[in-house]
Formats: structure tokens, sequence, C-alpha cells
């Protein structure tokens, strides 16, 4: 038996208790999702061997059965779907109303399309609470959301009988809703609950530069290729278990469509592989990105950035130009970007964190900032002007808003009090950089701008991101 104990609960009497039953205890933090349980207790359980020998194929077993159940104690047709939009299971009792909505959903195994929505925004729903569907063309319908505490499993919905009590229907329908919770977890840790997985330890051997499973073959030998990564702008989402895995299960829709794409999860972020050719360009990747961000909105109610890569045969090279694009993009952009338009940027914040890594600093540029941070002058500013204007005196004055004299005393002034020499090349290419890579000063240039055609464009932009 698996418990939620928290601080105030008594573990040592709950264990004694199940102890008395031959019961083992596991417990765990409330905060942990039943979701996030259920998949790290089952791959704690095949790594020993130690998995149930039930199949996908059983859990939805069960599910067609329950859906029977449910159909002849309401008396109308019902239907299972998952997290994703999937019709896992559903009635067939003869006779019971239904509507093309329902046959086309259950030819397709998945909601339509134009009735996802108000599938999805069933995960915002409190928990127990049945709702009453009615769209212009269909039945009437309930659906009661199907949760495992704080997280969303899928729903139950059936299409509401002529002769029905409200109140009774209600009541069975949250009863089979509390029921399917149970099979909706087993299935969810299957294989078969998640289409996007068939292939991921190939993909995933790709982004870490290793060979792939029963080959020899490794990230290089697959060609000129395009990773992205998907990252949630909302950041309190990026530890949601059930989101990520529903944002995979789409993102595998959509890269699916590429000749041996593939999706796969790494350290908790959706990457896609697109691998190029003579049909297949970098433009089209774009295209799939886009895809991605607008089926995300539509479909999970999710805003998402996704970087690209630029195109290269280092895998696992792409797969970190993807992902520092994505961050990128959720600080300072729309939607979508690739790495070649934040490059400039990126070398950058290299640069910044080999020198903070390293700790190697410029003693008269700290001498510097250290001063103006004391006496609240502007010396670092002016310098940084000043190198960044070609050394061009009256430039820098106008963009400071100074006259061009005091800009001068003041680099005389750098001098006298710094030792700090802008004669030599070296010396100024250290002193810009220091400067340029301090955050103080790099926070003061925070710019940045997107083309009319919502592709990023290289202006000054924030270091840390």
């Amino acid at each position: 038996m698996v418990l939620k104990l928290s601080d105030g609960d008594n573990a040592v009497e709950v264990v004694a208790a199940g102890r008395e039953f031959g019961i083992a205890i596991l417990g765990i933090d409330p905060s942990i999702s039943w979701y996030q349980a259920l998949t790290q207790i089952s791959a704690s359980m095949e790594a020993y061997g130690l998995a149930a020998a039930e199949s996908a194929d059983g859990f939805l077993q069960d599910l067609f059965s329950l859906a029977e159940t449910t159909s002849i104690a309401a008396g109308g047709a019902i239907a299972i779907m998952d997290a994703y939009g999937q019709i896992v299971a559903y009635s067939s009792q003869p006779s019971q109303p239904i509507d093309s909505v329902r046959t086309d959903g259950i030819l397709g195994r998945k909601v339509p399309p134009e009735f996802l929505r108000s599938h999805t925004e069933a995960r915002h729903w409190r928990m127990g609470e049945v709702r009453r569907m009615e769209s212009p063309g269909t039945l009437p319908r309930l659906a009661a959301p199907v949760r495992a505490g704080d997280t969303f499993l899928g729903s139950v919905w059936v299409i509401i009988p002529s002769d029905a009590t409200l109140t009774d229907l209600e009541a069975v329908l949250s009863a089979a809703a509390k029921t399917a919770a149970v099979h909706l977890l087993r299935y969810a840790s299957t294989a078969a609950s998640s289409a996007w997985r068939v292939g991921e330890s190939h993909v995933r051997a790709k982004l870490l530069g290793r060979a792939e499973p029963h080959s020899t073959k490794t990230a290089r030998d697959v060609g000129p290729c395009v990773v992205l990564a998907v990252v949630p702008k909302d950041q309190d989402l990026a530890d949601d278990a059930m989101m990520r895995e529903r944002l995979a299960a789409l993102t595998f829709v959509i890269v699916s469509a590429w000749p041996r794409g593939g999706c796969a999860v790494l350290d908790d972020v959706v990457y896609g592989l697109l691998p190029l050719d003579k049909s297949r360009s970098e433009d089209g990747a774009r295209m799939i990105a886009e895809t991605v961000v607008r089926r995300s909105r539509e479909s999970l109610n999710l805003d998402v950035a996704v970087g690209l890569s630029s195109q290269s045969v280092d895998v696992p090279e792409g797969k970190n130009e993807s992902l520092e694009t994505a961050r990128w993009i959720v600080e300072n952009g729309e939607g979508v970007g690739t790495f070649d338009e934040i490059r400039i940027k990126a070398t950058l914040k290299r640069a910044a964190d080999a020198l903070t890594a390293s700790r190697i600093s410029l003693l008269s540029v700290n001498a510097v900032i250290d001063y103006d941070r004391n006496h609240g002058t502007d010396f670092a500013k002016t310098i940084l002007a000043y190198l960044e204007n070609g050394l061009n005196v009256s430039a820098a004055a106008a963009g400071l808003h100074l006259h061009s004299n005091t800009l001068r005393y003041r680099l005389r002034r750098v001098t006298e009090l710094f030792e700090l020499s802008l004669d030599e090349p070296d010396g100024r290419l250290a002193a810009w950089m220091f400067l340029r890579l301090n955050p103080e000063h790099a926070n003061a240039q925070q710019t940045h701008e997107t083309h009319s055609s919502g592709r990023l464009s290289t202006p000054q932009v924030p270091l840390e991101w």
C-alpha cells in the first residue's frame, strides 16, 4: 500500500498497522503526484524483474468492461478518454442513441479536433465535478474528470438518455470516473499507452552521442539534421510529468510526419530529431516547430517555446543549441527561434560562463566597477561606450548625452585612477570583454526586436537567461 504521509502523520503507527495485517506500507511525500509515483515504482520493479505480467491489452480490457457496465447502469453510450484525447474504451450496447461525433471519434480512436479543446479544458475541472456538455449538431453529454490526486488522467463521457434523471446519472458517472482512475493509472505505465515512446531509445542514443541499441551507428552517422527542443513558457509546468507526457505525445504526432523523424524526453525536456535531405530543409523544420507551438496552444492550452539547432551532423551539439535557443525564447522571444538567430548572444553567454567558471578577471576592470559602485560614477559605462563606438569620442559622447570634452576628461581619469590602458588592441579587447560580459552592464543594454515575419533578429540582448 502506498500512502502520502505528511509531517503530521504518525508513520510508526501506520507501519505497525500494516504489519499487523500483513501489508507493506510505502510512504511518499504529498507533493509527488500519483502518476510520478506509479512511474517510478514501475521502473524500479522492472529493473529487478518484478513488474506484473499484465499487458496494456489487459488494462484496456478492464476499461472496456467498465464502459459496458457504466453504459448499462446509465442507459447511455459511454466513452473513456485518456489525458491526450485518445479514446481508450467505449461501450457497445445496442439501441442506445449515438451521433456522428461519437462514431468519428471511435473510428479514429481520438477526439475529433473541433471538440478537443472542450476535452483538454477538463484539466481545470474541480475534483469530482460532472459537467454538462452541449454543442450544435451533437447530442447532449455529461462528462466527469478522472483524477489521481491533482493529476488529470482523462475523462468519462455519457450521451444523456432521454429518460434519464440527471442526479442519478451524475452519481453513476462519478463512480465510474473513480474506478477508471485505477485502470488509467495502470495503463499509463505501459509502453502501449504512449506511441511516441516507440523508437525513443534510438532518438535518445543519438541525442547523447551513443551507439543506437543493437547497432554500431552513432549520432554522427545520421547525416545532417536539425534538433528541436520544446519548453513550456510557464516554468511552473516544467516539472509536471503528466503535462510533459502530453507534450511529448503531441510533438511526436507532428514530428512523425517528417521522414525518419523521432521524439524523446531527456532531462525533462521534449526533443525532436529531424534528419535533412533534398526534400526536407531547415525551412521545413521551422514549419514543424511552428506547428508544435500552435497545436500546443490549441490542444493543450499550453504556450511553449521551440528552439531549433543549426544544421549539423553533431546531434549532441544540436541538442545543446536547441535547448539554449528555447530557453532564450522563454525570456525574450515569441514562439520559435533558431540557434543561428541567437548565435552571437549564445557565444557571449558561453564566454561569460567560461570566465566565471575559471574565475579569470581583469583587475583594472574590477577596480573600475568597484569605484563606480562606491562613488556613484559612470566610468565603466563611459569606457564601454567609447570602445563600442570604435574609439569615436563624438559618437560615444552623443550616446551618453555628454559633451565630448567631458568624455575625454573621464577617459584621462580612467588612465590615472586605474592604470587601464586603451592604447593596445589586446588591452581594448580584454577591457571590452570583461565590461560587456559583466551582468551590471550587460543588463543595462537589454533590448530585443522581432522581424515582421516573426523571426528573431540579432541585436543586443541579455546574456543571462
